[in-house]
């Protein structure tokens, strides 16, 4: 609805803040109800083999981060690479979420973890 909103406002050249208030105050509403409704079926498809790649892939991520390099890349480069690490620990999930609710889960997570370390980098 958000999306359908700020077009409109775009095409009457009125502005979108309100509209991009209103979508981010739906995400963080929306983000608990749809991690706890995939994490149930998550939880039954655990694949045991993939949890060593997943705890490298995270140990990872943590050293991206520690080592001050996430700081020193663009803002969509760390964003990409965070997405990029959580979606390879989440491989231990198996592939029983459907992919519009991971991709938003893994989306969310991303954004809250690159803007939780640099904010001299956040797009706006």
């Amino acid at each position: 609805m958000a999306r359908l909103a700020l077009a409109l406002a775009e095409r009457k050249q009125i502005t979108g803040a309100p509209f991009v208030q209103y979508a981010n105050a739906h995400m963080s509403r929306s983000i608990t109800p749809v991690f706890v409704m995939t994490g149930r079926s998550m939880i039954r498809s655990v694949r045991v083999s993939k949890i060593p790649g997943a705890y490298r892939s995270l140990i990872a991520l943590r050293r991206y981060y520690d080592t001050g390099e996430a700081v020193r890349d663009a803002y969509p480069e760390r964003k990409a690479r965070t997405k990029d690490a959580l979606d390879e620990a989440l491989q231990v999930l198996g592939n029983d979420v459907p992919k519009q609710q991971r991709d938003l889960i893994l989306d969310h997570f991303a954004e809250v973890l690159t803007q939780s370390k640099s904010s001299s980098n956040v797009p706006g």
